[in-house]
């Protein structure tokens, strides 16, 4: 399975080693030499974390999971999901890392949308650590305006960038920078790799990246304005050429008023230069007396240093802007302050787009809907409310039904579209202070705070009208329904994660339950998937711990009583649970997909002890083998079908596969092309559960199968209702004109039996012959007739 697997799966050691990879890790990241080091799987920015947190969260809690970016030795990239799983046991202890394209998910994290808007940015970026003032992560622009890779960036610190001379206002000024929130920290000169200096303005924001505090930079070059600045100046043309807005105030016991602005003055705030002239600044910058920034304004105009600000000030149409204010005192011969400069720069774009990644960082990028980091605020947020006043809080789960196949039928485009749709239609079902949340792929969540007053049933009927109306989609009307979880506080939870995980677990019973409709929640229902979820985890070692076995059920001719064949049963015998039913465990490993690893044991295991009981020279008969959806649907299984008769030496006329019939019906036309591959292989196919599903005669009589097998609930009830009869002697008159054989299950009783004879079945299995057996006891019972 790790050589075959279609994603990538490697294995890493503890020295960060490569120990083994597959061939499709080999085919789009490769050649990788044995020993290499595994640090040249990934992007230069993945390092950090998978050092600081995804290998020890791995060997702490046992997996780890994000999504990180691996790259090809061509330069190629492939943006993945990555699951590592520590396994201590193994020789030597080692990490299991498998990855799957993002492509396959509709979920993506924060931290990797905060990459590609930080890597698009046309400002040099950076993170840089705060202990250790490591690069932690830098944009292409800084790459390209400072000459280093990548990769040389995340092995230097922030001093490396800085000239000799300022390394000591580099530390002052880290010691003044506040750990969190935003920082001016003003101009600075940094050198390029090639020795040349380039001048920047530096701000900057508190981020944790890889669970360690860490500052967000931007740095813009400022080289050139203050080279203009320079030559302006020696013309006496400084202040009019320069591209900030410039202020010259004139200190005063009532106030600085203004004596200078430059046109940048005018362009920033609407204000002509000669109409500010003897005018206070705080009244030109719309600052409102004795708030935050005024007074903080007063203070630097009071200040002997130079003091840099960031203000929302207003425009003189009435817009509002952030600007960067540096106020840099002029001192008279007496050193008492006689003007000030200042120097004023919008930062609205930047904080705008500050704003922008900490909206992207809380809300869904398709639909816009707040997502779980911002849902996990406001559930708590209610709950606090809801505690305080004695509100209830419903958190209603919903999950589209069906979604896959829009996605499949319509394509991924279609179906972000109909998700789009679906969140409006939601939003304008609540009431303002609720929350619609999109959890990820078809799963949304409405948090109902004040419940208690409100029509709730009205409201869930509400939003299942809105899911449910039609959508034209490609040119198609589209129709898809919701099943719907509800949990209510504080009846089913006091914590967020309690109420979440329990309404989930409703939403989980509605589909059980047919979809299309809402379930509340129950204590019974934590039972019934917590046994499911201890079902799912012990048959994941069923295989490899030999606790499961074939038992094999004889079928008899109902015109000569011999032994025609046998169909092979499979049984799980646990420690502690004991022998648990395949009706527990068999639909568990179909939607988990370890269906198909048993399914294949299954096959090759039949076919051996086919084989034994032939050599111990007992009559060659037919084993029945079923097969499951996903094998069947699985390109590789004629091959596979053919190296268990190699391995096994079983000739192909003594294997039958049994396919049910909805899974042949479910695309008969790719149906009928897969039976013909299997029949050229000389096997035996038969339809299982015939007259349970729906079948199209059109492609029955196409398909080239051998047997057609009566379900036991007909073979049950024949005796006693006459339509049942009735289905049953056409289905043996349908299979004989066919030219199938036809098999009855269930047989119980002798009046069966004979009912079944009397009407030309060919074949039948059941208690009433024979239990299944074990192989030995199989054996018995043929030496015994």
């Amino acid at each position: 399975m790790f050589g075959g697997s279609p994603y990538f799966a490697f294995v890493i050691n503890e020295a960060g080693r490569l120990v083994a990879c597959n061939a499709h890790t080999q085919s789009l990241l490769g050649p990788l030499a044995d020993d290499a080091p595994a640090a040249q799987l990934y992007a230069g920015w993945v390092l950090p974390m998978l050092q600081n947190e995804a290998l020890p969260t791995a060997r702490m809690r046992g997996h780890w999971r994000g999504e990180v970016e691996l790259v090809g030795k061509d330069g190629s990239s492939h943006p993945v999901t990555q699951t590592i799983e520590w396994r201590a046991t193994a020789q030597p202890p080692s990490f299991l890392c498998l990855a799957y394209p993002l492509d396959d998910y509709d979920v993506y994290e924060s931290r990797l949308r905060f990459k590609y808007l930080f890597e698009a940015h046309p400002q040099p970026m950076w993170v840089y650590d705060l202990e250790t003032l490591r690069f932690m992560v830098v944009n292409a622009a800084a790459i390209t305006q400072y000459g280093y890779t990548e990769a040389e960036f995340l092995h230097m610190t922030i001093r490396d960038i800085r000239p000799r001379e300022e390394v000591q206002r580099l530390e002052q000024n880290l010691a003044a920078t506040p750990r969190k929130g935003a920082d001016q920290s003003g101009a600075w000169t940094h050198v390029r790799r090639d020795g040349s200096r380039v001048k920047v303005e530096i701000s900057s924001h508190a981020v944790t990246l890889s669970g360690r505090p860490c500052r967000l930079v931007f740095a813009h070059d400022i080289t050139e304005r203050l080279r203009l600045q320079a030559e302006l100046q020696l013309r006496g043309r400084a202040l009019e050429a320069s591209v900030n807005a410039i202020v010259i105030t004139r200190h005063a016991a009532d106030g600085d008023r203004v004596e200078y602005a430059n046109p940048a003055f005018a362009q920033l705030l609407g204000h002509a230069p000669e109409g500010v002239l003897g005018h206070q600044l705080e009244t030109l910058l719309g600052l409102q007396a004795n708030d935050d920034q005024q007074q903080a304004l007063h203070a630097a105009m009071l200040s002997h240093q130079e003091v840099t600000l960031l203000l929302h000030i207003r425009h003189r149409d009435g817009s509002r802007l952030w600007t960067q204010m540096h106020v840099a005192p002029v001192q008279a011969a007496d050193d008492a302050i006689a003007h000030h400069v200042c120097v004023l720069t919008d930062m609205t774009a930047i904080l705008d787009y500050q704003a922008q990644l900490e909206h992207q960082a809380n809300h869904d990028a398709l639909t816009g809907l707040p997502n779980r980091a911002l849902l996990n605020d406001r559930m708590e947020q209610a709950l606090t409310f809801s505690q305080r006043f004695g509100h209830s809080l419903w958190l209603v789960y919903i999950d589209l039904d069906n979604f896959k196949l829009t996605n499949d039928h319509l394509g991924h485009q279609a179906g972000d579209a109909l998700l789009c749709v679906i969140a409006n239609r939601l939003r304008a079902c609540v009431n303002e202070g609720d929350t619609v949340a999109r959890l990820g792929g078809d799963e949304f969540l409405l948090l109902l705070p004040v419940a208690n007053q409100r029509p709730m049933t009205s409201l869930l009927q509400l939003v299942q009208e809105a899911v449910a109306a039609p959508v034209t989609l490609e040119q198609q009307v589209v129709t898809v329904t919701c099943s719907i979880g509800v949990s209510v506080y504080p009846a089913d939870g006091a914590e967020p994660e309690q109420l979440l995980k329990h309404a989930d677990i409703a939403m989980y019973r509605a589909k059980e339950a047919g979809r299309n409709q809402v379930q509340f929640y129950e204590s019974a229902m934590h039972a019934r998937i917590a046994e499911r979820a201890s079902i799912e985890a012990e048959l994941r070692h069923a295989l490899a711990r030999n606790q499961l076995s074939l038992v094999y059920q004889p079928k008899m001719d109902l015109r000569s009583g011999a032994v025609t064949g046998m169909e092979a049963l499979l049984r799980w015998q646990h420690p502690t649970l004991g022998a648990v039913a395949p009706a527990r465990f068999i639909g568990v490993a179909e939607e988990t997909g370890m269906i198909v690893a048993i399914g294949r044991w299954v096959l090759r295991m039949a076919c051996t002890q086919a084989v034994a009981w032939q050599q111990a020279g007992l009559p060659p008969l037919r084993v029945a083998v079923n097969l499951s959806a996903r094998q069947f649907r699985d390109q590789a299984l004629p091959a596979e079908v053919h190296a268990a008769l190699h391995d096994s030496g079983l000739d192909a006329q003594y294997l039958e596969l049994e396919l049910t019939e909805s899974l042949m019906m479910e695309n008969a036309g790719e149906a009928a092309q897969a039976i013909a591959k299997l029949k050229q292989l000389g096997i035996a196919l038969s339809i299982d559960d015939f007259g349970t599903g729906y079948s199209s005669l059109a492609y029955l009589k196409q398909f080239p199968v051998d047997y057609l097998k009566i379900d036991q609930s007909f073979t049950r009830d024949m005796l006693a209702e006459p339509k049942v009869a009735a289905i049953v002697r056409s289905v043996i008159a349908l299979g004989h004109s066919l030219g199938f054989k036809v098999i009855a299950e269930g047989v119980e009783t002798a009046a069966q039996l004979d009912y079944l004879r009397a009407s030309g079945c060919d074949e039948m299995q059941g208690f009433h012959f024979s239990r299944p057996l074990t192989p030995d006891a199989f054996a018995d019972l043929l030496r015994t007739r």
